[in-house]
């Protein structure tokens, strides 16, 4: 049975009064995501108001996290092969993807997620609550897909794999979701990223994102050589785009993430020298998911308001803007 408006808004309140609570595998990432998308977005640019509007003005890092926090939920278990692209190559010695191979259409895919999402996100003919729905699910995969083992089937994208770090136990899938960016921040928390006087704290991981999107958008800025525009025909030929962006993803299964074969990641501690190798990959990656991102948030918000629809639910704005001109003011 497919969840109820009346469920979903349930649902949508449960997860976000208590997102502090639950742990998510990448949750620092998905947030970086978003929150960089968000600083190569103008501040006068409709893309966030279409936001604000959609996401009934919840912060956009928290909001792309519903989709992980909903997967387990038999009502919404349809939605768990959405977030990956199950390659079936063989790393280290080859790795691709083969969208035909790769996604099933009985399934659905990371790849046909995205393109699904932005179409729904667009279409004025569906409630807003769905629509809604789809804006949260469409930040949260910019990030999957840019994430190099949500691209590999092998051992399920590295879940399978054990694997030392730190000098304790972790699955391979959990270091490149949830470990090594989070010793990213707590490194720099000691003068560098988060400042001299923060550290690395779960429940100001909103503000750990944050200062963390801001650090690699000063590092990067506008370097076209880490993320290449996105045009029109990425919004309009979305499972094109996506599936670029996946085969970059899974190329670095090869060339890096699982290099050596399962012997040489089983015989070493991955908190170490390879920590240190992973770190210009975490950030490529967040920085092109993030400003890929903006990019389609701007065309999509843009395109609406160039056919002369607001794409925004002007009722909820006049009630989070009361007495501004048009809602109603004397």
């Amino acid at each position: 049975m497919q969840p109820t408006k009346h469920h979903l808004l349930i649902l949508l309140t449960l997860v976000t009064t208590h997102l502090h609570l639950v742990a998510s595998w990448g949750s620092l990432g998905h947030r970086t995501t978003v929150a960089l998308s968000l600083l190569h977005i103008p501040q006068t640019h409709p893309a966030h108001t279409l936001l604000s509007s959609l996401l009934h003005n919840q912060d956009p890092t928290t909001a792309g996290l519903f989709p992980d926090k909903i997967r387990y939920i038999p009502s919404f278990a349809y939605t768990a092969p959405w977030h990956y692209i199950d390659a079936l190559d063989n790393p280290p010695h080859q790795c691709s993807i083969n969208f035909t191979r790769d996604c099933l259409p009985s399934e659905g895919c990371v790849v046909t997620a995205i393109a699904n999402h932005t179409e729904r996100v667009a279409d004025q003919t569906l409630p807003f609550w769905q629509r809604g729905q789809s804006m949260r699910f469409m930040l949260h995969f910019f990030g999957d897909v840019h994430q190099p083992l949500h691209t590999e089937n092998l051992s399920r994208g590295g879940n399978d794999i054990d694997v030392m770090f730190d000098r304790q136990r972790h699955n391979l899938h959990s270091v490149w979701d949830t470990l090594i960016p989070k010793k990213i921040v707590e490194i720099a928390g000691d003068g560098g990223v988060l400042g001299a006087a923060q550290r690395w704290d779960l429940g100001n991981e909103t503000e750990a994102a944050y200062a963390w999107a801001e650090f690699l958008y000063s590092k990067y800025g506008h370097d076209d050589r880490v993320a290449e525009m996105v045009d029109h025909v990425c919004v309009h030929d979305a499972v094109e785009c996506a599936l670029r962006w996946a085969s970059e993803a899974n190329a670095y299964v090869c060339s890096y993430v699982m290099k050596g074969g399962l012997e040489d990641l089983e015989s070493k501690d991955l908190g170490e020298e390879y920590f240190e190798g992973a770190v210009p990959i975490i950030e490529e990656m967040i920085v092109k998911g993030g400003r890929r991102l903006a990019r389609w948030l701007m065309m999509v918000a843009q395109d609406l308001h160039d056919a002369g629809i607001s794409g925004v639910d002007e009722q909820l704005l006049c009630r989070n803007s009361e007495g501004s001109p048009g809602c109603g003011a004397s």
